[in-house]
């Protein structure tokens, strides 16, 4: 593009207003408003594709420009940029959030004239993580993400490149790199402090539990320091169903006994694929949500099948955005400090919680 088109672009950016986007979408301003700002009074739904037409008619908020130009992320680019986000093999459940953060991450950098390409682990033993690295030539490309649950071997080779590398991680301390991530720990505290205020002491975490995987860990040791905090006891064994298997029968017989020798009231949800066969168990043992016990679980986005959850909003999309900024960030400041940047979400009342 030639410096008048250019130029005729960015006038054309900056003309696009709430008004515009309106009148495309058929709806009011402030509705637009209240979406683009994530305010309530809007569904998700509804917000996802607001959000999404701003994103597509180059609309910028006068806020959202400053903030760029504070931060120092380039606005406009001299050239585009090519970047890989690299997620886990195709077998990992890390894929249930990929695509919400993927989305995230490819809105954003195509707003801003750069394209991002995803690719996915070899499957374990099928080629080693060099040769597919240099079967994809990595080294070439802008910059990398690395997305979630990436195996510790695989990601510390992609490490040792040295393009600009942006983790989508629960990282730990030290890791050279930069990272940007939902707060997982924020979510729990939040979900603790809502059970309790609603009178529940007797609470039940469910959740996997493996060293290998930060955010698992940081659930768990959120969970505890919110009980203590509140005078209530959190010991593992007795406070946490640990899910070991992929058998769910075992999972579902187990919790069954949990909550009738603990009399537990409350239960919560650590990992949203667990959700679905803690549903199945109250169904088979006649205990009724939220009559007969409380549920709030940490879901990705509105779950379709329980409309009414109760849960705390992780910020994956808003991460996969906030991500690709600090990518631009890091190659337009490539000798600043490592910074690490975790997005809290607000709580969703939901109707799966009743007050004792």
């Amino acid at each position: 593009m030639n410096a008048k088109g250019e130029e005729q672009s960015m006038r054309k950016k900056k003309a696009i207003t709430l008004q515009h986007i309106a009148d495309a979408a058929g709806v009011s301003v402030q509705t637009v408003s209240k979406a683009l700002r994530g305010l309530t009074g809007v569904s998700e739904q509804e917000r996802h594709r607001l959000f999404y037409m701003a994103q597509q008619m180059g609309y910028a908020s006068k806020a959202q420009e400053r903030a760029q130009t504070v931060e120092q992320i380039p606005l406009h680019s001299s050239k585009p940029y090519r970047f890989k986000l690299i997620l886990p093999s195709r077998s990992s459940k890390a894929n249930l959030m990929n695509p919400l953060l993927a989305e995230g991450l490819q809105q954003k950098m195509t707003l801003l004239g750069h394209t991002v390409e995803q690719l996915a682990l070899p499957a374990e033993g099928k080629l080693s993580v060099e040769a597919w690295a240099r079967l994809h030539q990595l080294e070439h490309y802008d910059g990398l993400f690395l997305a979630p649950m990436l195996d510790k071997e695989s990601l510390e080779a992609i490490l040792q490149y040295s393009v600009p590398q942006i983790l989508i991680y629960f990282v730990k301390p030290g890791m050279r790199a930069d990272s940007v991530i939902w707060d997982v720990g924020a979510a729990v505290r939040q979900s603790v402090e809502y059970l309790v205020q609603h009178g529940h002491h007797r609470i039940l975490y469910i959740g996997d539990y493996l060293e290998e995987w930060r955010g698992f860990v940081l659930r768990w040791d959120a969970f505890v320091m919110t009980m203590r905090e509140y005078g209530l006891t959190a010991a593992r064994e007795d406070h946490m169903l640990r899910v070991r298997t992929t058998d769910r029968r075992s999972n579902m017989d187990e919790f069954a006994y949990m909550v009738r020798k603990m009399n537990i009231t409350a239960v919560l949800c650590g990992v949203n694929y667990h959700l679905s066969w803690i549903y199945r168990a109250c169904a088979e043992n006649g205990i009724r949500i939220p009559e007969h016990l409380s549920l709030i679980s940490l879901e990705n986005t509105t779950n379709p099948s329980w409309p009414e959850l109760s849960r705390p909003k992780l910020r994956i999309r808003e991460a996969g955005a906030r991500a690709a900024e600090r990518m631009l960030w890091r190659i337009a400041n490539p000798n600043a400090p490592y910074e690490h940047t975790m997005l809290q979400g607000d709580f969703v009342p939901g109707k799966t919680v009743m007050s004792l």
